[in-house]
C-alpha cells in the first residue's frame, strides 16, 4: 500500500539526504521539485521528532577500528538486561530487535581479533544469553554510513579530530557554527570538512528511526553462494533497497541488509537477491526495532585529540531512539 503524499515526500527526502547529509536546501528543492521552504520545513520536522538524525561518521580504520563482525544472539525470556549490557559497550555500533531464529542482531567493532573475541566472550558468557552466532567481516561491500573501503591516509591531527567530533553531534552544523567551536577561521573548517568528505575519512548521512513517519523497513539477508565474484556482487548491489553488503567467514558467506516500505516490498527485494545465479540460499530476520544505530565512534575516548572550543559546549548526540524499550 503506497503512503500519503506527505510520507513518500519524507521517504525521498530522506533517500537524498542518506546520499549526502550535507546537500544544501537549494539542490534538495530542485531534486523533490518543490519549493526550499517545503524542504526546510519537513527537515526541520523529521530532525525536532527524532525521525532522522544526521550526523558523521568516521571510517573505523581512522580509530585503527578494522575487525568487526556480526552477531545474532538468542536470550533466555526477556530482551531487556542483555539490550541494556549492549548499550553500555562502546564498540557496538548496531543493536537490533529481529524476528526469526535469533533474538538480538548486534555489530562489533574492535582493533584486533583477540579485542573482538574477548567482546565476544563477554556477550556470550551472560548468564542470560543463551547462544551467540558469530559471522566475521572480510569486506564491507556497501555500507551506508561509511565508505566500505579503507583510505588510503586514514591519520588525523586535533583540528580533524575536533570537527569529526562536531559533526558526528550534528552533521549539517554550519561551517560558521563549527569553525567557532572547533577554534579555527570559517575557510579552514570548510576547507578541511571537504577534504575529510573526499578523502573518504568520513561520511555524512541520515540515520532513521526505522518503521515511523519514513515508513522505512528493514531485513537481514544470510547468503550461501556458489562461489564469490565481481559479477555477483555488482548483481546484488545493483537491486534497489540493497543497503548493506559484507563478505564473512562463519555460517553463511554474504550477509546484506534490504530496505522497503513495507514486508511484501521486503519480500519482492529478497527474492531477485535469491534469483541471482550464484546464491544457492538465502535466510532472512526481520529487524523490529534498531534500538542503536548510530555509528558514532568513540574519537579517543571522545575527547581525546579535541580542542578545548570543541570540548566547550559539546553535547550528547539527537539519537532516534531515546528509549530502547519504547517500541516493545
Amino acid at each position: 500500500m503506497s503512503g500519503s503524499p506527505h510520507e513518500e515526500m519524507n521517504e525521498r527526502l530522506v533517500a537524498l539526504l542518506r546520499r549526502d547529509g550535507r546537500a544544501p536546501i537549494v539542490d534538495l528543492a530542485a531534486e523533490l521539485g518543490v519549493p526550499r521552504s517545503v524542504v526546510r520545513s519537513r527537515l526541520r520536522e523529521l530532525r525536532e521528532s527524532g525521525d532522522i538524525a544526521i550526523v558523521a561518521i568516521a571510517h573505523p580504520a581512522v580509530l585503527d577500528l578494522d575487525v568487526g563482525c556480526h552477531l545474532s544472539i538468542k536470550v533466555y525470556g526477556s530482551t531487556r538486561d542483555v539490550v541494556e549490557h549492549l548499550l553500555a559497550a562502546e564498540n557496538v555500533t548496531l543493536v537490533s530487535l529481529v524476528s526469526g531464529e535469533y533474538d538480538i542482531v548486534v555489530e562489533l567493532r574492535a582493533r584486533d581479533q583477540r579485542e573482538l573475541f574477548d567482546a565476544v566472550e563477554e556477550i556470550r558468557l551472560s548468564d542470560a544469553v543463551r547462544e551467540v552466532c558469530t559471522l566475521v567481516y572480510v569486506d564491507v561491500l556497501r555500507s551506508p554510513f561509511a565508505a566500505a573501503a579503507r583510505p588510503a591516509q586514514v591519520r588525523l591531527d586535533e583540528i580533524d579530530l575536533a570537527i569529526v567530533h562536531r559533526l558526528q553531534d550534528d552533521g549539517r552544523m554550519p561551517f560558521r557554527e563549527l569553525a567557532e567551536s572547533v577554534g579555527v577561521s570559517e575557510s579552514t573548517a570548510r576547507t578541511r570538512t571537504l577534504a575529510l568528505l573526499e578523502r573518504e575519512v568520513m561520511r555524512i548521512s541520515t540515520i532513521s528511526r526505522r518503521g515511523r513517519r519514513t515508513r522505512n523497513m528493514a531485513m537481514g539477508l544470510g547468503m550461501h553462494v556458489r562461489g564469490y565474484s565481481e559479477d555477483l556482487v555488482a548483481t546484488i548491489l545493483e537491486i534497489p533497497g540493497v543497503e548493506f553488503l559484507a563478505t564473512v567467514i562463519g555460517n553463511y558467506d554474504m550477509i546484506g541488509t534490504i530496505s522497503g516500505n513495507s514486508l511484501p516490498a521486503l519480500q519482492r527485494i529478497a527474492e531477485q537477491v535469491r534469483s541471482s545465479s550464484d546464491v544457492t540460499g538465502i535466510c532472512t530476520w526481520v529487524h523490529m526495532d534498531f534500538v542503536r544505530e548510530t555509528y558514532r565512534l568513540p574519537l579517543g575516548g571522545g575527547t581525546a585529540g579535541v580542542t578545548p572550543a570543541a570540548r566547550r559546549g559539546s553535547r550528547a548526540p539527537s539519537t532516534p531512539a531515546e528509549d530502547p524499550f519504547a517500541l516493545l
